[in-house]
């Protein structure tokens, strides 16, 4: 259960414009009691059901209580409703820290977003996402992040595609084994242990990994099936990679889907693989793949830049999709690109224009040699500087290095007085990525 005590971020209060927007539609816009079941239980209802998902039962919504206590939760009610108890939208979001090139910055993490189909077309979602956004940004988060379901919502919002994600089908027998032999070993772990080491070693990723963000409570009960909810837990498996120090720097978790017209010919569903290591990366794909009675492995969102590509002797054994996955909403500029680190040593100025009014402006990016920055809001460019005009969508999606600068020109969604030497100095050496979704 959450705090008595006042969290600045959860107790906000609600953004004027917003309730005013929603009263005139004839909705109320509420905060969810974390604590009190009658408010949650037909909150999770709503979410349930604009995510298609069967009616929550009572193992579920109890432990949704425990898993979403630190969520600030809202939801708009509508008192001529059948069912006036259940929000006709919602929306939750937390404080966490998004890892950029370089560095981290605190962001506004966004979920569980849904507006019933009976009340669409309104304006619910504009006035719930733009309010929420003012708030976090009032609170001094320069950043907002989300994962998607329907990747064309939230552009207009200012949202920009900035982690996209590998998701990999492997026939493993054909992929054939030419990485380095880890020096460490694997082992089978329990769930419970698996978990209780997760959160550490995510910790150890993230730190160098653009994309991630601190693992949201609860999480881990749903990756490791370690919650009274889970469902079909029984089905996975976890394996550690150990150093021949001792230390344990990489975990995995999968299921095996038995092929009954042919039992050597089952598949193997990653879940999630975290190694902290080169050694431990190498050791527990190489254990994955050369596992018995295993005849393909498919992996979501992995890296599009992946050192599995150059450790199998066939790459065609391996089909490989690329899609969206994790989107930013760049909410104070300067805040945002002084987190990062920088490709080059430069000036350059940045006309950004925002939709909402939050973020908008003219500013100057002084980078130098260590990847340092400092951002200044001006009046006008200066006129020895290339400048750059782009909305906050395009400047959201460059923050974390998945884009050049080069190629948002050549789509027509930036105007650059010098596209390459702009895409020098947002450039980095891994794409980003977010391993989860929440």
């Amino acid at each position: 259960m959450m705090s008595d005590r006042p969290q600045p971020f959860h107790d906000a209060p609600l953004d004027a414009a917003m309730s005013d927007a929603l009263v005139q539609q004839g909705l109320a816009v509420e905060r969810v009691d974390n604590a009190a079941r009658a408010e949650n239980d037909p909150w999770l209802s709503a979410v349930a059901r604009g995510f298609l998902e069967e009616e929550p039962g009572e193992v579920r919504r109890e432990a949704f209580v425990g898993h979403t206590a630190h969520r600030r939760k809202l939801g708009v009610y509508d008192a001529t409703s059948p069912q006036p108890e259940i929000p006709v939208a919602t929306f939750a979001s937390w404080p966490s820290e998004l890892t950029v090139p370089g560095g981290s910055v605190a962001a506004s993490a966004i979920s569980a977003v849904t507006v019933a189909p009976t009340h669409r077309r309104r304006g619910i979602l504009r006035a719930l996402m733009a309010g929420e956004l003012r708030t976090a940004a009032a609170l001094g988060l320069p950043v907002a992040v989300l994962t998607v379901s329907e990747s064309t919502i939230y552009g207009r919002f200012g949202f920009g595609s900035a982690a996209t994600v590998a998701n990999w089908d492997i026939r493993v027998r054909r992929a054939g084994w030419i990485g380095p032999e880890a020096p460490g070993r694997v082992d089978f772990i329990s769930r419970e242990q698996a978990r209780e080491l997760a959160e550490a070693l995510h910790e150890r990723v993230r730190a160098s990994s653009a994309g991630e963000i601190a693992l949201p409570e609860g999480h881990l009960n749903r990756f490791f099936g370690t919650s009274p909810d889970a469902e079909k837990a029984e089905r996975l498996r976890t394996i550690q990679y150990r150093s021949p120090a001792g230390e344990v720097d990489g975990i995995a978790v999968y299921r095996v889907v038995e092929n009954p017209d042919d039992f050597s010919e089952s598949t193997l569903e990653l879940s999630w693989l975290l190694a902290a290591t080169d050694d431990a990366y190498a050791g527990l794909w190489r254990f994955l793949l050369e596992m018995d009675l295993i005849g393909r492995l498919r992996a979501s969102e992995l890296a599009v830049d992946e050192p599995l590509w150059w450790m199998i002797a066939d790459q065609r054994a391996a089909t490989i999709t690329i899609t969206d996955h994790e989107y930013v909403r760049i909410l104070d500029v300067p805040g945002a690109l002084a987190s990062r680190r920088f490709g080059a040593a430069d000036t350059i100025a940045l006309e950004v224009d925002d939709p909402l009014g939050i973020a908008g402006g003219t500013f100057v990016l002084t980078t130098d040699a260590d990847g340092g920055a400092v951002v200044d809001a001006v009046e006008a460019p200066p006129a020895n500087a290339p400048v750059v005009r782009l909305g906050i969508r395009e400047l959201s999606s460059l923050l974390l290095g998945t884009v050049s600068a080069v190629t948002l020109a050549r789509a027509g969604r930036i105007e650059a007085d010098d596209p390459t030497r702009i895409a020098r100095v947002f450039q980095t050496t891994e794409a980003p990525r977010l391993s989860f979704w929440y």
